[in-house]
């Protein structure tokens, strides 16, 4: 996330009146690592966090990518807890049971051949995921290479990489790297066998959270995300259509670092206005 984007988050939440608590999950940062956790250990981490840093009895839950799992978890299981729910660009698992087999399957084809062989063997063969993803010489989509590789950029995605570039410092860089200090076998890779396992439920099935009270669930996503398909998202808001849905117009995966976006986000989640958003063309190709 560029500077300029945190200086616009800070100054959203300080119009807003609100704060944003962010945490390591385990196997990150200074998280103890956790080898059974799985969709619904992470609800429970975050009921129990914000029970111990006494965030009352509800909370707003934003995430974003594959942090979607996360999402999921908590609308099944603390569904009490949630005062709304903001997706971005969530990924989605191509196995959930309940999902029409063959929309599913349809949306599937859309991803490139080395997505799908990426996707095949986080499902089919998770033991062999660390040595995927650590093998320069594979071509495959991870977040060390995925937003980086240059075929996949276009140009909204392009100025952003300028704008990254320009500001972060080696300090910075070191700090985001802090994530995954206990290594990608903890962090990521679980996150991935998390995503694409075998889930107790399918967002299919969960019913509106916030049938007899205020709130809302929320998806973003950018009709031109190289990553998560949006003819697979589209599944999900048939199947589920109490969701606010917001297909955004030349958005792509890099959605949350475009200038105005959380803005425009936040106020469809926390205040109920419209989300009126369009991507910014960028001044030169």
């Amino acid at each position: 996330m560029t500077t300029s984007s945190v200086i616009e988050i800070v100054a959203i939440f300080d119009n807003l009146s609100i704060y944003l608590v962010s945490y390591d999950r385990a196997g990150y940062g200074e998280s103890d690592p956790n080898p059974l956790r799985g969709i619904k250990s992470e609800a429970e981490d975050i009921a129990r966090l914000a029970d111990l840093l006494e965030l009352g009895s509800m909370f707003y839950l934003l995430t974003d990518s594959i942090g979607a799992h996360v999402g999921w978890s908590c609308i099944k299981y603390i569904p009490h807890r949630l005062a709304g729910v903001g997706m971005i660009v969530p990924v989605v698992n191509y196995w959930w049971k309940c999902i029409d087999n063959q929309s599913f399957k349809l949306a599937f084809q859309t991803q490139t051949l080395k997505d799908k062989v990426f996707m095949w063997i986080v499902r089919h063969l998770p033991q062999l995921i660390y040595f995927y993803i650590t093998q320069w010489w594979i071509p495959k989509p991870t977040p060390l290479n995925l937003f980086f590789n240059l075929k996949n950029l276009n140009s909204m995605d392009r100025q952003v990489l300028n704008s990254m570039d320009q500001v972060l410092t080696p300090e910075m860089i070191a700090e985001m790297l802090q994530g995954t200090q206990q290594g990608v076998g903890e962090s990521f890779c679980r996150d991935l066998m998390s995503m694409f396992g075998d889930w107790e439920f399918d967002p299919s099935e969960i019913e509106d959270p916030f049938v007899t009270q205020a709130g809302s669930v929320h998806i973003w996503q950018g009709e031109e995300d190289y990553l998560v398909r949006k003819e697979a998202q589209s599944v999900i808001h048939q199947k589920a259509p109490w969701i606010k849905y917001h297909s955004v117009k030349g958005g792509r995966h890099s959605l949350s670092a475009q200038p105005g976006f959380i803005d425009s986000a936040l106020k469809a989640l926390l205040l109920g206005e419209s989300f009126d958003f369009q991507v910014a063309q960028p001044d030169h190709q």
